[in-house]
């Protein structure tokens, strides 16, 4: 059994300013075996890299990078990282990106204050983060927002497409809110104070806040709040609620760890059979994916005869890949064996429509109806997820078109530069879900295409 898992410029602009960045400098020569380690990586590891681009037009912008690289006087691995990023997002490969977090953790940076809608290539505000909302009206929230610091809408979208990796614009746009704090302190001129011109005449104009004095603000807050010990769903994996007599709402952030998953669901059916719910609505708007088997366990308990996800994986094998399977604890030993004795470089094509799985018997299945809720975030084996729903007639989707394409790399690796320590996610295998045909380089469509932060809205009405 394989299934499909994740781990979760037009010009260049370098980041040297910040005091703390010192630390993390490398040499020339280090610089130039980094690069080099991620051409090889990116030549041998992904099943067909360069779909988007050709191979000779990024190893050419690559050459031309280390030599606008090696110009410094220092150079430190946020250098490397805005340099290089941008490369490994035009290949449009949404589980493929540098990823500098663990250095830019280390560092006092400024806190940016909100998310951002991008819908419609637009730009608003779509929520105040927690540290801000005592220093911040609420009442700009759904404003329309024409420059920042001096950046045009036009000039932010666009960093974040260069930037953020994703198969498509419509995704990379959405899973920028996840790196604004890193896009902020390395592109938007890394000064204390932010200013804001929206569209209806207003603006705002607030300090920032450090990294260490936001991180104390909200330990305050923390302490003040006597319901601190109380997660709500957004903190975990999955969870359900029964809202009254007539639906109930499972909420599905993560898929991972089967093995409590398949407890949880059967509770899970179990009340909301007891109680006679005829309607359940189930929540991936926020699920960026994992393993695909805690999908397939959702679906049986709809889909009433064996069913698979897949219609085929094609992998590829490379150093990297036998490594990674070698330390999962999933592979039994005789896997292990067989997958190491794959040449490297070499493909294969693994039919996967003969790996039914099984429907739940008549009694546990459930009959009442079902909708899904999605987004721009459902990604990767929530996508799949998604499609098979579709596929099946489980029920109604309801939101916005899954991040997520029906053909997409699948299973990712993680590997790291021998110098500068960035980490590299890479993929190994390309996934067709259910039904896809070549080409398919599109999302789950909706049945009912709703804004994603109204999708729940419109689902409970209607339910009701």
């Amino acid at each position: 059994m394989i299934h499909k898992r994740i781990i979760y410029l037009s010009s260049l602009l370098f980041f040297s300013h910040h005091a703390d960045a010192q630390e993390n400098t490398i040499t020339r020569g280090q610089l130039v075996k980094d690069i080099s380690y991620l051409k090889n990586v990116i030549e041998r590891t992904p099943v067909s890299p360069f779909n988007k681009i050709p191979k000779n037009t990024f190893t050419n912008q690559l050459q031309k990078t280390k030599l606008e690289l090696i110009k410094k006087k220092n150079i430190s691995v946020f250098d490397m990282y805005l340099a290089l990023q941008p490369l490994i997002a035009k290949l449009e490969d949404g589980h493929m990106e540098l990823d500098c977090t663990e250095q830019f953790s280390k560092l006092n940076y400024f806190v940016f204050p909100f998310l951002f809608d991008t819908s419609d290539n637009n730009l608003s505000i779509k929520n105040i983060k927690q540290v801000y909302k005592g220093l911040i009206s609420k009442e700009i929230v759904g404003k329309k927002i024409i420059s920042i610091n001096g950046f045009s809408t036009e000039k932010i979208l666009d960093i974040f497409n260069t930037y953020t990796s994703g198969e498509t614009k419509y995704r990379r746009l959405y899973m920028s809110n996840d790196y604004l704090n890193i896009y902020y302190n390395f592109l938007f001129n890394d000064t204390s104070n932010l200013e804001v011109n929206f569209q209806d005449g207003t603006s705002l104009k607030i300090a920032l806040l450090k990294k260490m004095d936001a991180r104390k603000l909200i330990n305050e807050i923390n302490e003040n709040d006597k319901n601190k010990n109380l997660k709500t769903h957004i903190d975990r994996k999955y969870n359900y609620k029964i809202v009254d007599s007539k639906y109930a709402l499972l909420t599905f952030n993560s898929f991972f760890d089967i093995k409590e998953f398949r407890v949880f669901l059967k509770q899970m059916f179990s009340e909301i059979k007891a109680k006679h719910i005829q309607n359940l609505i189930i929540d991936i708007r926020s699920n960026g994916g994992g393993n695909s088997l805690l999908g397939g366990e959702l679906l049986s308990y709809f889909i009433n005869k064996p069913f698979y996800q897949f219609n085929k994986a094609v992998l590829r094998y490379s150093e990297i890949s036998k490594q990674d399977f070698l330390r999962s604890t999933e592979n039994t030993d005789e896997q292990k064996l067989e997958y190491m004795n794959k040449k490297n470089g070499s493909t294969e094509i693994k039919d996967l429509s003969q790996e039914l799985v099984s429907p739940k018997n008549k009694e546990e299945q459930y009959l009442g109806k079902v909708y899904l809720l999605t987004s721009p975030y459902t990604f990767s084996s929530a996508t799949d997820f998604t499609n098979a729903f579709k596929y099946y007639k489980v029920g109604e989707i309801i939101g916005e078109e899954t991040g997520g394409i029906l053909i997409s790399p699948g299973d990712v690796v993680t590997t790291y530069f021998p110098n500068s320590k960035l980490e590299l996610s890479i993929t190994t295998s390309k996934y067709y879900s259910v039904g896809a045909e070549e080409g398919d380089n599109r999302g789950v469509i909706p049945d009912h295409n709703i804004k994603a932060d109204k999708a729940l809205d419109y689902a409970i009405g209607l339910v009701k």
